[in-house]
């Protein structure tokens, strides 16, 4: 596999490349491919954005950098060829090439091309919202990947056949390890966006800081801080390296989520040494089994969190035998693992379509 003729020619198309998970393990796993020997390309719908948007961008990320944070999406990550599209049709695009849509909002482009082309969609997740567009985007006869295996039934149910392959993300254990420092916290990622709980985010935290007055917060996030959050406990747009402290810090991370497709901050936090509690969904079921490695909870339940938490915080031999077996969890996903599973369905995906070219 050293020659890097033999392998065929794969883009990725998103939406946009933002600081989501998604972005995040999109340009994880182009890079991967890469280093394989692939010729990867990462196609992102143009959007009109103003001369001002720009400057008013540029201008966040260097303040961002001058104090501590981090940049505003994964971009300037990607190594490879990062191309921009108004019409996908219009892109060059080589007959035998692998075009994958990431998530939902690009499958119907990806299917629209007039190319003869192997065309995937990747399954990230199921949006809790918009059911309408998640139904049209997964109903229609395609290839299909996902992340988790426990996505796989629902998919199955929309398109009415079967997913032809899981490829799980991975974590990078060089960048999120236990850094044995203090851990005298609990900690959780906030968003303000529907799937993401936010609502329940903050009344959790309401009783957190009314029940352990004396408890730190380790909180980040890309959203504004809400006034619900002590300024001292929210991190925006937080580097990886502070990222990582933070978990490092919490003897328990939440995660109230509605909806994860993978749950890559479940993951991030075992392997810096927390205890997890989440809610029960995809990407949960995908890494939790519930008393072992984590503390599942039905979404919602705000008492049953707090409960959870208590319970952990006054039974240091049971967090502890958690987070002894979430490591054990946390090398099963990993990055090489992920790469050569998706490397292998790529070059079998080629190779079918060139003996069917062939006949």
């Amino acid at each position: 596999m050293s020659d890097k003729k033999i392998f065929p020619k794969v883009t990725f198309v998103l939406s946009s490349i933002t600081r989501s998970g998604g972005s995040r393990v999109t340009i994880e796993m182009a890079n991967r491919l890469l280093e394989k020997g692939f010729f990867v390309r990462i196609a992102v719908r143009n959007k009109k954005v103003s001369f001002m948007e720009i400057l008013r961008k540029k201008l966040k990320n260097l303040w961002l950098a001058c104090s501590g944070a981090d940049y505003t999406d994964w971009g300037f990550q990607y190594r490879g060829k990062l191309i921009s599209f108004n019409n996908l049709n219009e892109v060059d695009i080589e007959d035998g090439e692998i075009v994958i849509a990431v998530g939902t909002k690009e499958i119907k482009t990806v299917q629209a091309l007039k190319k003869n082309i192997i065309k995937i969609r990747y399954c990230h997740g199921l949006a809790a919202t918009h059911a309408e567009l998640t139904e049209k985007a997964w109903q229609d006869p395609m290839i299909t990947l996902a992340v988790s295996q426990t996505l796989v039934p629902e998919l199955e149910q929309y398109s009415g056949q079967k997913v032809n392959a899981v490829v799980p993300n991975g974590i990078r254990t060089d960048q999120y390890f236990d850094m044995d420092l203090k851990r005298d916290g609990i900690g959780m990622m906030y968003s303000a966006h529907y799937t993401k709980s936010p609502k329940e985010a903050l009344e959790v935290i309401r009783r957190i800081k009314e029940q352990w007055t004396d408890i730190p917060l380790y909180i980040f996030g890309v959203a504004r801080r809400p006034p619900e959050i002590p300024k001292e406990y929210y991190w925006r747009y937080p580097s990886i390296e502070k990222t990582r402290e933070l978990y490092s810090r919490s003897k328990v991370w939440l995660s109230i989520s509605r909806s994860e497709g993978f749950g890559l901050p479940i993951l991030e936090a075992m392997a810096c040494g927390a205890a997890v509690v989440c809610t029960e969904n995809h990407g949960s079921r995908e890494i939790v089994e519930n008393g072992k490695n984590g503390i599942l909870v039905s979404p919602g339940d705000i008492e049953d969190v707090v409960n959870k938490i208590d319970f952990l915080l006054s039974n240091e031999s049971i967090r502890a035998d958690l987070v002894k077996n979430s490591k054990e969890t946390v090398s099963m996903f990993n990055w090489d693992k992920a790469v050569d599973k998706m490397a292998h369905v790529l070059i079998s995906l080629s190779d079918k379509w060139k003996s069917t070219i062939a006949v």
